[in-house]
């Protein structure tokens, strides 16, 4: 059985912060002049999980909480992909990417 997305629970990440909206990262379809943003990207931080990108619908307005401002993620869904890589030592390694999506990026508190 495949599965494409795990909804997840906020406490899986702990504590997560705003690092910054990355324009460059943002999800885009079609080409050229065609080309329309689908996704905003924000890298974030978490006291679980290290720094990851969050994935947003453009449905929602871009949002720029302070740095290292506490957020919460609204709905999100975990997408993970891999890969096999050799070291410099010829040895066989694998990472993981967590590919996040989210509803919404709230500020906690004021």
């Amino acid at each position: 059985m495949a599965v494409d997305f795990v909804k997840i629970k906020n406490e899986t990440f702990g504590k997560v912060s705003f690092i910054s909206y990355r324009k460059e990262d943002n999800l885009t379809e079609g080409f050229g002049r065609n080309q329309k943003v689908t996704h905003y990207c924000y890298q974030v931080t978490s006291e679980k999980r290290g720094a990851f990108n969050v994935y947003v619908p453009t449905d929602n307005s871009l949002v720029t909480p302070p740095f290292m401002g506490e957020i919460r993620l609204t709905n999100p869904i975990v997408s993970v992909t891999g890969d096999m890589i050799q070291d410099n030592n010829g040895r066989n390694r694998g990472y993981t990417d967590w590919v996040v999506y989210a509803d919404q990026i709230e500020k906690v508190g004021k």
